[in-house]
């Protein structure tokens, strides 16, 4: 039976509010022997999650896109 988590295809995001600045995007975090790529941000069900839980850079994100909607 095949694996319910494709490794490849996975990724890792450490959520810290007070200390940001000492994640350690190097760690090893593994499934299956596969290291896992440490992201700052990650898109689930299209929402992007940042490691603060902020969602500043979705909002970032909308807003350009409503700009350039706008200028049409």
């Amino acid at each position: 039976m095949g694996s319910l988590v494709s490794e490849s295809k996975t990724k890792a995001i450490i959520t810290c509010k007070r200390l940001p600045s000492k994640i350690n995007y190097e760690m090893a975090l593994t499934i299956n022997g596969t290291k896992l790529e440490v992201v700052p941000s990650v898109k689930l069900l299209g929402l992007e999650i940042d490691s603060e839980l902020s969602f500043i850079p979705m909002s970032r994100t909308y807003v350009q896109s409503c700009h350039s909607e706008s200028e049409y």
